[in-house]
C-alpha cells in the first residue's frame, strides 16, 4: 500500500502524509491538529508513526504542540531548528526529539527517509526524500534557489511536491511592502512560478511521472497561473508529466 496526500498547502499551512506498507509519516504539522486529525480521518488514517519537520516558521509547525501532546511519536528536525522552534518543542518529550542530518538515511519502518538542505532564511531547512520500496517520492518547498545538489537530490523521483509560491509579475505589482518583496524573491526566499517550471523539467527528464505544485502564495500567485506557466514550460521542451497543484485548505490525493 503506497498513499501519499497533501493536507493543506499554501503560505497559510503545510503538511503532507504518507503511508507505504504499514508505515505511516505526516511531513509538517502547519494547521491546526484538529484539522490534522481530520483530514487523516477522511483519509481512512487515525494516526501517524513519525513526524518530519522541515523547518520552524509557523506555517509548518502550527499544530505541532497540540498533535504531538495527543500522539507520542518521534518527531525529526535538523539541530538549529530544535534551537529555534520555540514553545513546540516544550511539548514534544526528549526521547521523541530526533535530528535529522541532510546526507544521512534515517530509517522509519518501512520507508528510508533522506534529509537534504534546502536554502530558505530559517535556522536550517531541509526537504526529504522517501524511498518506499522501487519508488521516491520527494517534499521539497521553501527553497529560493535552484542548485544542482537541491535537484540531485530530486532526480529520479517518481513524484514530487515542489514550490511554486509567487508569480513574478504579481509580486512585484503586489502590495507587499518592498522589503519583503524582496525576501521572497531572494535565493533565501521562496521558487517562483518560473524557478518550478526550470525544476519540473529537469524532473520529466530524469523520469518523473507525478509533479505537484504547492506551497502557492494566496497574494502572489494563483493556481491557474502557476499550472498554466509550468504546462507550457514543461509542453515546449516536448515534456510529458501528470501534473496538479496542491489545494490550500483540502487534501489532494497525490498518489493511491
Amino acid at each position: 500500500m503506497l498513499k501519499f496526500y497533501s493536507l493543506s498547502s499554501g503560505s497559510s499551512g503545510n503538511s503532507a502524509f504518507l503511508r507505504y506498507k504499514n508505515t505511516r509519516i505526516l511531513i509538517d504539522c502547519g494547521i491546526s491538529a484538529r484539522k490534522v486529525s481530520d483530514a487523516l480521518y477522511q483519509i481512512g488514517e487515525d494516526s501517524v508513526d513519525a513526524i518530519l519537520i522541515t523547518h520552524e516558521h509557523g506555517d509548518h509547525i502550527k499544530g505541532l504542540k497540540v498533535f504531538s501532546k495527543k500522539h507520542s511519536v518521534p518527531v525529526y528536525a535538523t539541530g538549529p531548528t530544535w534551537e529555534n522552534i520555540g514553545s513546540c518543542g516544550d511539548y514534544i518529550p526528549v526521547f521523541n526529539r530526533r535530528i535529522s542530518v541532510p546526507g544521512g538515511v534515517i530509517p522509519v519502518g518501512d520507508i528510508d527517509v533522506l534529509p537534504f538542505a534546502t536554502s530558505h532564511d530559517s535556522a536550517f531547512s531541509v526537504g526529504y526524500t522517501l524511498l518506499c520500496g522501487d519508488k521516491k517520492i520527494a517534499i521539497a518547498t521553501d527553497n529560493g534557489k535552484l542548485t544542482a545538489d537541491f535537484a540531485n537530490n530530486l532526480q529520479g523521483c517518481y513524484t514530487a511536491l515542489i514550490e511554486a509560491n509567487y508569480d513574478e509579475k504579481m509580486l512585484t505589482q503586489g502590495p507587499y511592502p518592498y522589503p519583503l518583496k524582496c525576501r521572497i524573491s531572494s535565493p533565501v526566499g521562496h521558487m517562483s512560478n518560473h524557478q518550478a517550471g526550470k525544476l519540473a523539467c529537469a524532473l520529466a527528464r530524469s523520469g518523473t511521472e507525478k509533479i505537484i505544485l504547492g506551497h502557492l502564495s494566496v497574494e502572489n500567485n494563483t493556481p491557474d497561473l502557476a499550472y498554466n506557466i509550468v504546462s507550457e514550460m514543461l509542453r515546449e521542451e516536448n515534456l510529458k508529466v501528470s501534473l496538479k497543484v496542491a489545494h490550500r485548505y483540502d487534501i489532494t490525493d497525490l498518489l493511491e
